[in-house]
């Protein structure tokens, strides 16, 4: 998986709405201060889940050991989830619900149609 950020800026490099953000080679700048709900593949294969309002920037702190102390000991973390929601509140919400699904369900809302990762995933 490729997960590169552009950014105008030198230091440090984080996601504003004037960056392109860049997911398999396909620009995702609609990611960008948009609260959010998403899902980590850790190293062991472990689903870590989160909310953010900028993915690009909570991204790049958990890949750099710098996110949640869960993710940092199983670096590498690959993002395999991302469901945009309109406000902070419904993320909080949605966080706390998809953290209390079984594990078989976890793995069932990658595939699913809220999953904004799957239509880059899905592309050749």
């Amino acid at each position: 998986m490729i997960f590169i950020i552009l950014t105008t800026r030198s230091k440090p490099p984080v996601c504003q709405s004037h960056d392109i953000l860049w997911y398999n080679g396909t620009m995702a700048d609609k990611f960008n201060n948009r609260p959010c709900v998403y899902m980590l593949r850790c190293r062991d294969g472990s689903l870590y889940t989160g909310w953010t309002s900028d993915f690009g920037r909570r991204l790049q702190a958990h890949q750099s050991g710098k996110g949640g102390k869960y993710t940092r000991s199983r670096l590498p973390v690959e993002p395999v989830y991302l469901e945009l929601l309109p406000d902070k509140s419904a993320a909080l919400r949605r966080e706390a619900a998809i953290k209390k699904m079984k594990p078989a369900d976890k793995r069932a809302l990658l595939s699913s149609s809220s999953n904004v990762l799957g239509e880059f995933n899905s592309q050749p």
